[in-house]
């Protein structure tokens, strides 16, 4: 699974962060957003850690 998602955390989304703080262990990750773009979320993991944030509207009415 790490293999498969880890150009997230080399080159994509998590990219610059993780060589800013010098993240160099095997990780992987996933982004989303929802169709009308009122959400987006990352999701990031190692073998010890695991990590998602959510930026979004609760209520879009």
């Amino acid at each position: 699974m790490t293999s498969m998602l880890q150009t997230v955390m080399d080159a994509g989304t998590g990219g610059s962060a993780r060589w800013r703080h010098n993240f160099y262990h095997p990780a992987g990750g996933k982004t989303g957003t929802t169709q009308n773009w009122t959400d987006a979320w990352f999701v990031g993991f190692s073998k010890q850690l695991a990590g998602g944030v959510w930026i979004g509207v609760d209520d879009p009415s």
